[in-house]
């Protein structure tokens, strides 16, 4: 767990890279299990999964290989509850015209009921670790308190 602050709705259970040493680490495994999501990196992209039919999840996908960043946004929800999307790198992962990775990031935080105000202090206080080299999914989760232990409504797993 990392840095705590008092939220309106939501709090944030970031996974960091200590405990995400692969796309199958246990630990990794365990609280995505729990939530009923899951990512997985496969040949043509990445998995993505949301086994809760009743809760939108909402996805940035994240790639940054030195100086070159790249994301990708994604929803899951109802029957649309597996899906398989391109490396955040390749040309037809889907991007906001002229909208930064961190700044989509707040959009979709925003989106679940979080205020902006909240949203942009989150991505903030996170953005070195949350933005730095590496393929990560962030997961953001309507009602992600009432369902979890969790309290913010960002879950970031990395993927190595």
């Amino acid at each position: 767990m990392r840095g705590k602050m008092t939220l309106t709705m939501a709090s944030l259970l970031l996974l960091q890279s200590s405990m995400l040493a692969s796309c199958g680490s246990p630990a990794r495994e365990g609280l995505l299990h729990r939530l009923g999501l899951s990512a997985v990196p496969i040949s043509t992209g990445i998995r993505c999964e949301n086994l809760n039919a009743s809760r939108t999840a909402r996805l940035l996908t994240y790639q940054r290989i030195g100086e070159r960043k790249h994301y990708g946004v994604y929803g899951l929800s109802g029957a649309k509850w597996s899906l398989v999307v391109p490396l955040p790198s390749q040309d037809d992962a889907i991007r906001w015209e002229g909208v930064t990775a961190a700044e989509a990031l707040q959009r979709l935080i925003a989106s679940v009921g979080e205020p902006q105000e909240t949203a942009r202090v989150l991505v903030e206080q996170n953005a070195i670790d949350w933005f730095a080299d590496g393929l990560r999914v962030f997961f953001v989760l309507g009602g992600a308190r009432e369902e979890s232990s969790t309290t913010w409504p960002v879950v970031v797993a990395e993927l190595h």
